[in-house]
């Protein structure tokens, strides 16, 4: 009876091992993306989910008109920028029983984006107060210890956030490419 406790009690502690493991992590990191730099706060909403709330300054931004969407690149004009963007990851498992590493959040995912740029500091008339929406599939990979690697791929709607009543908006691809450093990073 004793052998019986002690090797359901092992398989109850490994379970639970595993289980924790298999948590994502609540994370603060330091980006560099496409639009700029930035903080984020991506705190861990259950098992399977997180959401990236991030803010940060850029050298560029949007030109949204009817039927047209464009990403205007200028150095001399800096934005500001935030977004939210829930997360609900679904292959960890997957990589776990692999031998993959889940190690800072890595895992697929399928999210939403919603994200506010302001318009130049310069007053480019070029680059407009812009909200952007979108729905994409997306990466997240560890680099190393302390770095990981965020792609997603998806279709938003973006529309000029200056008057948003006469706004029509326009479709556009969604594509983000981001390298963060984590600056919270538990010790193994």
């Amino acid at each position: 009876m004793k052998r019986q406790i002690f090797t359901l009690l092992l398989l109850a502690l490994s379970f639970i091992s595993f289980a924790q493991n298999n948590k994502l992590q609540s994370l603060t990191k330091l980006n560099l993306e496409f639009q700029g730099i930035g903080l984020s706060y991506e705190p861990r909403l259950g098992n399977s989910a997180t959401i990236d709330l991030s803010a940060g300054i850029g050298i560029g931004g949007y030109d949204i008109q009817s039927g047209g969407f464009t990403y205007v690149v200028d150095a001399t004009n800096l934005t500001a920028f935030v977004s939210i963007t829930p997360k609900l990851y679904y292959n960890r498992s997957k990589r776990l029983a692999r031998g993959k590493s889940i190690d800072v959040n890595s895992g697929n995912y399928i999210g939403f984006r919603l994200k506010y740029t302001s318009r130049g500091i310069a007053e480019n008339t070029d680059i407009r107060d812009a909200l952007l929406f979108n729905v994409h599939w997306g990466i997240q990979r560890a680099i190393s210890n302390r770095w990981t690697f965020n792609t997603h791929f998806g279709a938003g709607y973006g529309i000029d956030a200056t008057d948003l009543s006469n706004s029509e908006g326009s479709i556009y691809p969604a594509l983000d490419v981001k390298f963060s450093y984590i600056l919270n990073k538990r010790k193994s």
